[in-house]
């Protein structure tokens, strides 16, 4: 108490002396000490008015201290255009100086004590487009706008970890305002005045001195940072509306008939503050069957609502996987899952649904372990991708059945002979097969001889590659050689686990 008593009577005394000035130099020099006054009232405000436990500031201490800051901000302005030419470049600088450090410390204390971004963000935008302080401090303006940019951008991440795809396009959205506001600020700057603050002695342990001195490569960063943290969030939101408009397509309610659906709107036109709007699906498309329950009359307005929702999740769907490209892995997986079960189980195009459903276990094993593989879009995609495989194993099985039987009575004789080799040891089998059906191929050739020493794992490996069923068929247009082949590599490789 015995503190602030003393600065608000040197705040009275300042103002009295800046009132009774004679001339513009004595103007500046009382301004610029109020103005000091009140930054050290500021100060004192905030650090007395924190709750205790982390309670944050109390709401009038932290008015008042705004208060304080604008009006030292707004006293530096007018000291410096009150000093003009009659004060040197130093004494300017000085003015400069002290507006960063309020600026900074005043930053860096709303962050530490307040909770939600949305408490500090009015604070610090009072200051940013207050054009009285940005036109003459563009500097203070540049790292405001950056720490205000940054806040949002860091609640956009945080928001899109949690699964709220909205709050976080909202809050990128938001942190585009500040930037540019940044990046402006940033060509009032000339390098010789960077240069010249960041190099003074007095400032050079400053934390705004590193701050300035790199701030618009911190800016183009966190520019591209935002690009990129957009496209991500649009690939979550495209891949929910998606998600809703194939329930629609697959659902068997009447509102069809009129095509409501509900989708985020944000950052449009009308100011970017996030919120729904309600999109009419406009019925185009050709014929589907119609859903159950559809009134008879409107059946073509219901198959044209139909085909048009799932061609309009199908676009959703391809443009998440092209935000999400190279920026979210996990996302771009989703969106090839969703892509894959539409063509397949919607559209009834089992083959084009495997080639996204490939595509998204190939993304997924990349990810992997941080991908978990019970979560219902990875499943589904390797269900659907090990039933294709089985179908088509099944059909070759089946082609190779029907096409082997004119030949099984012809060929049981000498299949009986390779699995009666096979009832010996590795020996007797590798120099049957090698002696009684040499591979077609000159160049593969069994060993020479057999002793004590002889690697029988690494010649059964060798002669399975020789012998290999599926090659020598696509190779060898030979039913019975196949068969050969067939009946051979089964019992070289029942006899090499043997050896695992």
């Amino acid at each position: 108490m015995l503190k602030r008593s003393r600065l608000d009577t040197a705040l009275g005394l300042y103002a009295d002396a800046a009132a009774c000035a004679r001339s513009p130099v004595e103007t500046a020099s009382a301004t610029k000490n109020r103005a000091l006054v009140q930054r050290h009232l500021a100060a004192l405000l905030l650090e007395s008015g924190v709750r205790p436990n982390g309670g944050g500031i109390r709401a009038a201490e932290l008015t008042q201290a705004r208060r304080y800051v604008m009006d030292a901000m707004v006293g530096l302005v007018e000291a410096g255009k009150a000093a003009g030419r009659h004060k040197a470049d130093a004494w300017h600088d000085g003015l400069v100086t002290i507006a960063l450090k309020l600026t900074t410390s005043y930053t860096y204390t709303l962050q530490a004590q307040l909770r939600t971004f949305e408490a500090r963000i009015p604070q610090l935008e009072q200051l940013i487009y207050d054009h009285r302080i940005g036109d003459c401090f563009p500097c203070v303006r540049v790292l405001l706008c950056r720490a205000v940019a940054e806040m949002y951008f860091k609640e956009g991440v945080t928001a899109k970890e949690s699964g709220d795809f909205r709050f976080g396009l909202r809050c990128v959205n938001e942190a585009k305002r500040p930037l540019v506001e940044g990046r402006d600020s940033c060509r009032l700057l000339s390098a010789p005045t960077i240069d010249r603050l960041v190099a003074d002695d007095v400032n050079e342990e400053e934390p705004w001195c590193y701050e300035l001195a790199d701030v618009e490569t911190d800016l183009r960063i966190l520019d591209d940072d935002l690009r990129s943290e957009e496209l991500t969030l649009r690939a979550v939101q495209n891949i929910f509306v998606g998600d809703q408009f194939i329930e629609m397509a697959l659902s068997s309610d009447d509102h069809l008939l009129t095509g409501y659906v509900d989708i985020p709107r944000v950052g449009r036109a009308e100011g970017g503050r996030g919120g729904h709007v309600m999109h009419q699906v406009s019925f185009l498309g050709l014929n589907p069957p119609p859903p159950p329950h559809c009134n008879i009359t409107h059946t073509a307005a219901c198959m044209r609502a139909i085909r048009r929702y799932v061609y309009d999740a199908i676009d959703l769907f391809r443009d998440a996987i092209v935000c999400a490209r190279e920026r979210d892995l996990k996302s771009e997986a989703v969106a090839y899952s969703r892509l894959g079960g539409v063509y397949a189980d919607v559209l009834k195009r089992p083959q084009l649904g495997k080639q996204q459903y490939q595509r998204c276990i190939e993304i997924a094993l990349a990810l992997s372990p941080g991908v978990d593989h019970n979560v219902d879009w990875y499943k589904k995609a390797w269900e659907a991708v090990k039933e294709q495989q089985d179908r088509l194993t099944r059909l070759i099985e089946d082609e190779w059945t029907v096409e082997r039987e004119p030949f099984a009575e012809e060929m049981k004789p000498v299949l009986d002979e390779i699995s009666k080799a096979a009832d010996g040891p590795p020996k007797d089998l590798l120099q049957h097969v090698y002696e009684t059906h040499p591979p077609k191929n000159e160049s593969h050739t069994g060993p020479a001889e057999y002793d004590e020493d002889t690697n029988y794992k690494s010649l059964l490996r060798r002669a399975l590659i020789h012998y290999h069923f599926d090659n020598n068929r696509a190779k060898y247009s030979d039913t019975r050689w196949s068969m050969i082949c067939e009946e051979i590599s089964k019992n070289l490789s029942a006899q090499y686990e043997e050896f695992k």
